[in-house]
């Protein structure tokens, strides 16, 4: 089974999902490859609370390299889980691919996890509320994991739409 994780700098949301459902399935799925990438994906570091908020649930980020997205990654993907409507709506108009959103999974809602930016306006000078709201999403993305390994496996497992 491989899974693809997408939002915009590969360095918060789909990067959060990746390493989390890693750590999710370690005992459970030796055959998953689980990868994230960025629809920009412009160097940048891992913002410092997503690192904190990680170490904290026992995810280690060191070995994590940002990556962009490509074609390719999209045709060995089984799933690719969008964390965005942007992302979902960039990965049908340059690449003619499908994605689902993250929350349609988990919630059965076709709404956006929102970057930082995009959620706290003043991201800039307001580190606490920048903070408090990566460590919000990482830690939703955390809770909601189980409720997404159980969606790849009644959906994609089970039916037999894996590759193997």
């Amino acid at each position: 089974m491989r899974i693809l994780f997408v939002c915009t700098g590969n360095v918060f949301r789909s990067m959060t999902a990746e390493l989390v459902l890693k750590q999710y399935i370690a005992d459970k799925e030796s055959n998953w490859n689980v990868a994230s990438a960025g629809t920009v994906a412009k160097p940048q570091n891992i913002h410092p609370q997503t690192k904190k908020t990680l170490t904290y649930l026992g995810i280690r980020t060191d070995e994590h390299q940002q990556t962009k997205l490509t074609k390719e990654h999209l045709k060995q993907a089984d799933i690719v889980i969008s964390m965005s409507t942007d992302h979902k709506e960039c990965i049908q108009n340059e690449f003619a691919s499908n994605t689902i959103l993250f929350n349609k999974i988990v919630r059965n809602q076709d709404t956006p996890l929102l970057d930082n930016w995009e959620a706290v306006t003043d991201y800039k000078t307001n580190k606490i509320a920048d903070d408090a709201y990566v460590k919000q999403v990482v830690l939703y993305i955390y809770q909601h994991i189980p409720l997404l390994y159980t969606y790849i496996h009644t959906n994609y497992i089970s039916t037999g739409h894996a590759r193997k």
